[in-house]
């Protein structure tokens, strides 16, 4: 059980890949290892504590992991027994609970003061609670202790989703760390990391030239400099470093592969041929693989591609990418049956809606919308993480299939399940008023501002929609008014403020209303207002330009067309006289 949730700590090199976060991350990742103290008689625990460790364990095995969590946890506090208190600190990591895993660490460390896995877990611990300031003295003693700085290095990729508002003070926590001399210069390193990701660019290239000059057989200092080189659009520059670099490491992987990764965006060919040879000497290596293969989709080579993605499909790391783009292939060749078999593989990562969304679609093309709305409720139970986006598609799919009335069976029911979302309220607000229920509408739009009194958007659509179907012109224009407001700059909305304007007779007001949105955004709804005005103005000729240059990239626009019918004027006539 113990080698269930806690096994051994690998060593994880820090090697720059076209985002340091993708290595180091890993190194936070990995568990400290759980080795059973060595005894020279078996520790004795009495009956209850047996008993509590037996009915953990079982609930371990079945894969209910709050109760053995719960047990395990008391039962470290009570016995103080290093291995039991390592085995609950394994199982809150792997439960993510940051609250429990700080709680065990802290245990850990107090019981064996000198054990470095303590120092790594409660490094772990921090990391799942996402504080890197915190984590970093821990890192630091494993690096004195260990003289490996991955796991120092590493803490530079704790808390990505809310970096910024803690990276200064990490950087300042990074300079004043308690280091030897030799060692201390690796934070320079970590500054310069965290300087490039805070967009300080000027001051990351002095600090990692500096680092350079002091370790100049270290290849980590110029791959960032390359990386910052390439961030302020240097890209000439980076490649020439990198080619230096290469002289100096030749036979560095992860140097020779960002060269090759910065080629392909200056001159692709090139890029190409050095992910060959990279090929030659690495053949097994997926992440070269993977690349290769999606230059190979770039430039139409199907069969080269498929070639390589096929045995990526059992790659941990790359499975899905491997499915996706493999039905990818198979969609383009026509070979529906294979492309959906790999799309349906995809069930996780940033391609996981546009694989779905494909399904649906060939499921519909070549089966029926049954089948495909029944994939759709399968996949809401196998990930219900993303129930709301599943709903969100499907009727987005519906509505471009012209089935607005499922689309609005499938809102409906993706809002008994997500009440309050701000995406499904727009959605069915927008279809509804389409479908003619205004007052659903407007219902789903004022549910949304109640919860978000500045959401410009819904703000603007509430205001707009009230325009065309009630006679509320001042509300309308409060609304759209404290839309503008907040979005002065939005053109949809600066349309709107237009569109109110002359619904209440201020005319010249609204032509320089729409007049600015127009430049814009020349959209056919908003060509059709701004020529309304000007006809009401009496400037024909203007009138006509403006639904003209709404009519050129959509010459089927039913809203200027209803206006022009509305208004009794025949552009067809026009033309003719």
């Amino acid at each position: 059980m113990c080698l269930l949730f806690v096994p051994a700590l690998h060593g994880c090199s820090y090697l720059l890949n076209s985002d340091p976060a993708d290595d180091l991350s890993e190194e936070l990742d990995a568990q400290p290892a759980l080795n059973k103290t060595r005894q020279d008689t078996i520790k004795p625990f009495d009956e209850e504590t047996l008993y509590q460790l037996l009915v953990a364990d079982i609930a371990l095995i079945r894969g209910q992991y709050t109760t053995a969590l719960s047990k395990y946890r008391s039962q470290a506090k009570y016995t103080r027994d290093e291995a039991i208190t390592a085995m609950a600190f394994g199982i809150a990591q792997h439960a993510q609970d940051g609250e429990a895993s700080l709680d065990m660490a802290a245990l850990w460390l107090d019981i064996n003061p000198l054990n470095n896995d303590a120092y790594r877990a409660m490094l772990q611990a921090y990391s799942i609670l996402e504080n890197a300031v915190e984590a970093l003295p821990y890192a630091a003693w494993l690096y004195k202790k260990e003289g490996i700085d991955s796991a120092f290095l590493a803490v530079t990729t704790i808390a990505e989703g809310r970096k910024k508002t803690q990276i200064k003070q990490l950087i300042q926590a990074y300079r004043n760390v308690d280091l030897p001399a030799e060692k201390k210069v690796t934070s320079e390193l970590a500054v310069a990391m965290l300087l490039r990701e805070a967009g300080e660019l000027v001051e990351a290239k002095h600090v990692v030239k500096d680092y350079i000059s002091k370790k100049p057989d270290d290849v980590r200092g110029p791959q960032i400099l390359a990386q910052i080189l390439q961030q302020q659009k240097q890209t000439e520059d980076a490649i020439l470093l990198l080619q230096q670099a290469l002289q100096s490491f030749p036979d560095n992987k992860k140097l020779r592969l960002q060269y090759a990764r910065l080629l392909t965006t200056f001159d692709r060919s090139k890029g190409l041929h050095q992910l060959e040879l990279l090929r030659k000497t690495y053949k097994k290596s997926e992440e070269i693989n993977f690349l290769l293969a999606l230059l190979y989709l770039d430039d139409n080579k199907y069969i080269k591609a498929e070639k390589l993605l096929n045995p990526l499909t059992a790659s941990y790391r790359y499975s899905s990418e491997a499915h996706y783009y493999l039905g990818y292939i198979h969609d383009k060749n026509e070979n529906f049956s294979e492309a959906i078999h790999n799309y349906k593989k995809v069930l996780g990562g940033s391609n996981f809606l546009a694989a779905t969304s494909r399904v649906f679609n060939l499921l519909i093309q070549t089966s029926s919308l049954a089948n495909a709305s029944n994939h759709i409720n399968m996949l809401r139970s196998k990930v219900p993480e993303l129930s709301k986006d599943l709903f969100e598609l499907e009727s987005n799919i519906l509505i471009n299939i012209k089935k607005p009335y499922i689309a609005l069976e499938i809102l409906a029911r993706g809002l008994d399940t997500h009440p309050h979302d701000v995406g499904l309220l727009y959605t069915r607000a927008m279809l509804a008023e389409q479908q003619g229920d205004f007052s659903l509408a407007e219902s789903d739009l004022l549910n949304i501002i109640s919860r978000d009194p500045d959401n410009a958007h819904a703000l603007n659509a509430l205001g707009y929609l009230m325009l065309l179907h009630t006679d509320r012109l001042d509300e309308a224009s409060q609304l759209i008014k404290r839309a503008y407001i907040l979005k002065p700059e939005s053109p949809a909305i600066i349309d709107s403020m237009g569109w109110a304007l002359f619904k209440r007779g201020k005319i010249k007001e609204a032509l320089d209303f729409l007049k600015q949105a127009m430049a814009k955004m020349p959209d056919p709804e908003i060509a059709a207002h701004l020529g309304e005005v000007y006809w009401a103005l009496g400037d024909e000729a203007q009138a006509i330009e403006a639904w003209r240059k709404g009519l050129k990239n959509n010459p089927d626009a039913l809203q200027i067309m209803s206006t022009m019918k509305r208004l009794g004027i025949s552009l067809q006539e026009r033309n003719d006289n």
